[in-house]
């Protein structure tokens, strides 16, 4: 794994909050997936993005807050159950993760301790930490699976 310092886009979401373990984030995905297949916002270069907003080593299993996340284009309303927002613009720490999503701890590690310092700048805790799912769990075996995670810079 190596990361690389890569500038994004603001870019529009529509997402469902689920909090508890991550592992158990599938209800959140169904409930977007629905809401996206409803309004016909899936297209050929949407992102499926996951906001990781706690470490679960610092933070209890219940209380752990993640976000499933897909662009939308402009002009999509959200609803009851899914919030529009945008992931900032701005200077990430990326590297891609290859592999099972229980790896995912390990190299989000690798990411802040080895990583983060080695680049020469500073994590910007205002912003997101972020996950792209690369390809689908339902059509991948775990050990093809390809993740990208993003650490906002400052």
């Amino acid at each position: 794994m190596t990361a690389e310092i890569m500038t994004l886009g603001p870019m529009l979401i529509g997402s469902v909050r689920h909090v508890g373990p991550y592992a158990e984030c599938e209800s959140a995905w169904q409930t977007l997936l629905a809401w996206a297949t409803e309004n016909q916002v899936l297209r050929q270069d949407t992102a499926f993005i996951g906001i990781c907003h706690d470490d679960p080593n610092q933070t209890s299993p219940e209380q752990i807050r993640y976000d499933a996340c897909i662009t939308v284009p402009d002009g999509v309303g959200g609803s009851e159950a899914v919030t529009l927002g945008t992931i900032p613009a701005g200077d990430y720490l990326s590297l891609t993760h290859s592999g099972s999503y229980e790896g995912l701890g390990n190299a989000w590690g690798a990411l802040f301790e080895q990583e983060l310092p080695a680049c020469g700048k500073e994590f910007d805790p205002k912003k997101p930490c972020f996950e792209q799912y690369l390809n689908s769990p339902q059509q991948t075996a775990p050990e093809e699976l390809r993740t990208r995670l993003f650490v906002p810079l400052k």
